[in-house]
C-alpha cells in the first residue's frame, strides 16, 4: 500500500509534466491538422467561388471581344507567345485571391 502511495506521489510531483507536455501536444497536433485540412478544403471552395464570379462577370467573352477589335497580326502574336492564356491566368489568380482573402485563408 505504501508503494502504491508513493508511486502516485512521484506521479504528482514529476509525471503530472509529463502528462500536460504529451497533452498539450496532442492538442496542438490535432489542432494543426485540423486547421491545415480546413484551409485545403477552403482552397477548393474558393476556386470554385472565384470560377462562378469570373462566369458571372463574362470576363472570357469580354477578353475575346477585347481581342476582336485587335489586327489579327497582333492577335497571331499574342497566341503565339500565349499572352492571352497568360492573361486569363493572372485574372483567374487575382479572383482566387480575392475569394481566399475574402474568406480568411
Amino acid at each position: 500500500m505504501m508503494e502504491f502511495l508513493n508511486e502516485i506521489l512521484t506521479w504528482i510531483t514529476s509525471g503530472i509534466y509529463d502528462f500536460a507536455t504529451e497533452t498539450f501536444a496532442w492538442v496542438i497536433i490535432k489542432v494543426t491538422i485540423f486547421k491545415i485540412e480546413s484551409q485545403l478544403f477552403l482552397m477548393g471552395y474558393a476556386w470554385d467561388v472565384a470560377k462562378e464570379i469570373l462566369v458571372q462577370l463574362n470576363i472570357s467573352q469580354e477578353i475575346k471581344s477585347a481581342l476582336s477589335a485587335l489586327p489579327t497580326q497582333t492577335v497571331e502574336h499574342l497566341n503565339f507567345f500565349n499572352i492571352i492564356n497568360g492573361i486569363n491566368l493572372i485574372i483567374n489568380a487575382f479572383m482566387t485571391k480575392f475569394v481566399m482573402r475574402f474568406l480568411g485563408i
